[in-house]
Order: C-alpha cells, then sequence, then structure tokens
C-alpha cells in the first residue's frame, strides 16, 4: 500500500474530532508557538524581553495541555531521553561545588525540557512545520538586520570589530544564521521556481558574508559543512537518475564558496582562522595568545575532571567554577561529561542517536518530497551538531533545542503514521488470506 494514496487528514486526523483538534494545534501554532520562537530566536538576550518569550511560554504550554486532552499525549523517545537527563541531573545537587550556580542551569534546562516538548507537540505536519520554519527564519533575520541597523556591521567593516546583533555574542550569531541556512536549504530543495531559488542564494551570500564580519569560526566551519552535508544527503540518489538538478545545485553552492573565499581576505575572519591553524600546527604549546591553545587546555583540564568523577560528575555549569578557567568549555562533550558524569553524557547524547536511527528508518520508506527532505536536513543537523560540539557548548542554546525540537516532532508523527499503515495493510492482507481460505474451504 502506498502512503500516497493517502490525504493529509487521512493520515493525521482519521476521524472528525481528531481532525478538529488538528486545525485547533495548527491555530495555535500560528498565534503562540510562532510568536515563541521568533522572540525566543531574536530578543529574548535583551534586557526584559525574557518575560515575553516566559509569557509566550506560558500560553504555549496551556495551548499544548488543550490539544493533548484532545488527541491524547505522545511523548517521543527523544522525549523521554531528555526528562531522564534532566533527572539524572538532580544528582549535582549533591556534589556541586556552587550549589546557586547548579539550580538556576537546572531550572533554564527544565525551561528548555518545556521548549522541547511545546514545539515538538506541535511539529506534527506540513503547515506546522511550515510555519515553525517560517518563525526560525525571521526570528534569524530579525537577528541580521539588528546587525545592520546598531551599526556593528559598519564597525565591523572599518575597525575590524565582531557583530552580534540582538544575539549579543557573536558566536551565537553565527550559528543562528547557519540554522537559518539549512532551513533556507530545505525551501531550495522543494520549491520548484527558479525565482525563489535565486532569491535563496541571494540570502545565502548575505548570511556568508555577515558571517564572516562575526568573526565566528565555529559558524564558518559549520556555514560550510552545511553547504557540503546538504549537497550530499539531498542530491546523492539523483546524481545518476537526473543530472541536471544536481549540477545546477553543485554550481549554485560553487558560486556561495567562491563569494565566501573573495570576502574572507583581510578580514578578522581570516586572521583567527590563521591563528587557528598555527596553534593547531603548535600543538597548542607556546602559543599563549591564541584563544585555540586556551581552549585545548581547557579540554585537558576537563579530561581531567571526567577521570577524577567519572559517574556523577561535578554538577551542571560547574567546569566553570573547578576549572579555574572562569568560564565554560566550549566544548559540549567536555562540558556534558565533565558535569553531568559518563551516564549523564551518554544520556544526553542518545538524545541523538534515537533521531538518527529514527531518520534511517524513514530513509527506507516512501516519502512525500517534503518529508525526504526533512529528514534530511535532520541527518546533516545531526552531523554538524556532533562536529561543533568539539568546539561549542550547545546544551545552553536555545535555538539548538528549537531547531531539534521541530525535527523530532515531525519525524515522530512521520514515523507513526507509516507504522499506522503498515498495521492496516497487514490487517488488510491478514483479512484477504482469512477470506480466501475460507472460500477455499466450502469449494
Amino acid at each position: 500500500m502506498n502512503n500516497l494514496e493517502y490525504t493529509q487528514d487521512d493520515l493525521y486526523y482519521p476521524d472528525y474530532g481528531v481532525q478538529l483538534a488538528g486545525k485547533r494545534g495548527a491555530l495555535f501554532t500560528f498565534l503562540f508557538i510562532a510568536p515563541l520562537i521568533i522572540s525566543s530566536i531574536s530578543v529574548a538576550a535583551l534586557p526584559g524581553f525574557n518575560y515575553l518569550v516566559v509569557g509566550l511560554g506560558l500560553i504555549g504550554t496551556a495551548a499544548f495541555f488543550l490539544t493533548s486532552f484532545s488527541e491524547g499525549f505522545h511523548l517521543p523517545k527523544e522525549g523521554i531521553a531528555f526528562v531522564a537527563f534532566l533527572c539524572w541531573s538532580f544528582t549535582g545537587f549533591f556534589v556541586a561545588p556552587i550549589v546557586s550556580v547548579y539550580l538556576t542551569t537546572l531550572f533554564t534546562m527544565f525551561k528548555f525540557l518545556v521548549f522541547f516538548l511545546i514545539i515538538a507537540h506541535f511539529a506534527r505536519n506540513r503547515a506546522t512545520i511550515s510555519v515553525m520554519f517560517f518563525a526560525l527564519l525571521i526570528g534569524s533575520a530579525i537577528v541580521a538586520v539588528s546587525a545592520y541597523l546598531s551599526g556593528d556591521y559598519v564597525r565591523a567593516e572599518v575597525y575590524g570589530e565582531r557583530i552580534a546583533g540582538t544575539a549579543l555574542n557573536a558566536n551565537v550569531f553565527a550559528m543562528t544564521l547557519v540554522y537559518a541556512t539549512l532551513v533556507l536549504l530545505y525551501f531550495f530543495k522543494i520549491w520548484k521556481s527558479l525565482i525563489l531559488k535565486i532569491g535563496i542564494i541571494g540570502i545565502l551570500l548575505i548570511l556568508a558574508r555577515l558571517i564572516i564580519a562575526s568573526g565566528s569560526r565555529k559558524g564558518f566551519i559549520s556555514f560550510m559543512m552545511v553547504l557540503f552535508f546538504w549537497y550530499f544527503f539531498a542530491y546523492k540518489k539523483e546524481i545518476l537518475r537526473n543530472p541536471l538538478r544536481p549540477i545546477l545545485a553543485g554550481l549554485a553552492i560553487l558560486v556561495v564558496i567562491v563569494f565566501l573565499y573573495r570576502n574572507l581576505a583581510y578580514t578578522l575572519m581570516a586572521e583567527r582562522m590563521q591563528r587557528f591553524l598555527e596553534t593547531l600546527q603548535a600543538g597548542g604549546v607556546g602559543v599563549e595568545t591564541s584563544s585555540v591553545a586556551t581552549r585545548l587546555s581547557m579540554i585537558r583540564r576537563g579530561l581531567k575532571i571526567i577521570a577524577a568523577n567519572p559517574l556523577f560528575g561535578i554538577g551542571l555549569n560547574q567546569y566553570r567554577v573547578v576549572s579555574g578557567f572562569g568560564s565554560y568549555a566550549h566544548n559540549n562533550y567536555i562540558e556534558m561529561f565533565s558535569n553531568t558524569g559518563l551516564v549523564g553524557g551518554i544520556i544526553y547524547y542518545s538524545i541523538f542517536v534515537v533521531l538518527w536511527l529514527r531518520l534511517r528508518r524513514l530513509s527506507k520508506i516512501p516519502l512525500e518530497k517534503y518529508e525526504l527532505e526533512i529528514v534530511n536536513i535532520s541527518k546533516v543537523f545531526i552531523v554538524i551538531r556532533f562536529v561543533v560540539d568539539l568546539v561549542a557548548v550547545s546544551y545552553y542554546s536555545k535555538i539548538n533545542w528549537i531547531l531539534i525540537a521541530m525535527l523530532v516532532g515531525f519525524t515522530y508523527y512521520l514515523e507513526r503514521r507509516a507504522l499506522r499503515l503498515q498495521t492496516d495493510e497487514d490487517y488488510h492482507q491478514t483479512e484477504y488470506l482469512y477470506t480466501q481460505s475460507e472460500s477455499s474451504a466450502y469449494v
């Protein structure tokens, strides 16, 4: 049985009562969840705006419970892993050197869990996931435009300063634009209009220039990786069957890369990348002025903390207290395994492993084009996440949890639909065989 024979209502809402609940969920997504995503990405770091995010979060929570009572509570395995991680993190209360710092971080992780559950709950079909994707793009656009309006970009051009916009942090600014790039590439693949595709290429060139101006090495590397891995996952099956589209997409990627190369020269980014390479060649020794050397020292210190506290770790956000650096580790693996121990780190990364396994299962069943492309960008996101976590702390990033919640929620409902269709097909096949056997018995 081909799942493409079903309409969206058949696939997600098999009876009238649930259809109404689904439409109500779409309305809640537009009215409350989209503003929550936009504000969380764009203005949450500004003084006073956190109350706006909290208020929208409370409304989203109410909508979550309202629709859950109508449709039933569904918790993806990634959500279970997140809850398990949070429960394990409670052990930090007994080992944390500064309990107040630990409790503040624990409360923040609880808020991220609420974010995760709400967004994953509503990211259930094409309508709601599209609204969320556009909300992410709008929030990212506000961050990007703010860099121009505030004069950050001009100062970066003239004085070589790093830009941050309303994100208030250059690395967060760059990674926000990287995630926006991933969503734009999704639309590039599914939209048929040549004009829209050219428009997306133009936006990517602007984002590339802004990422260079941010001076964020992790943002620059992530941007390049997104282009490469997206092209690999999106076109690997088309290269032999229909090579024209992969070739044209490859040329578009080449245009963006050439633009990056031409704009990189004589910038702060080029200088920082050069220091990065020199430090790696020196093994982090004797290059004390380099931030890379400091971060390599942080990793070595983190490994010692993990060896001394392998089971429970030292408590959430306690690396900055124990390490002597007064800062987070700039490495999510070190941060997770030192703060929550080996058990906590494994539980945390199981969230991404579970999602990856679901994506592999979904890759083996018939999917609509947009569904397949969401599976593809989900794979890119996980690859980028595992690599960039070597040089960045992601567990404390709002946009990280927002995007993964979207991808988890949509693929979870996609898998549930596939399982239900398979069950229906098995039932009809069994019923047919039973009817045939009954008929044969009277011959």
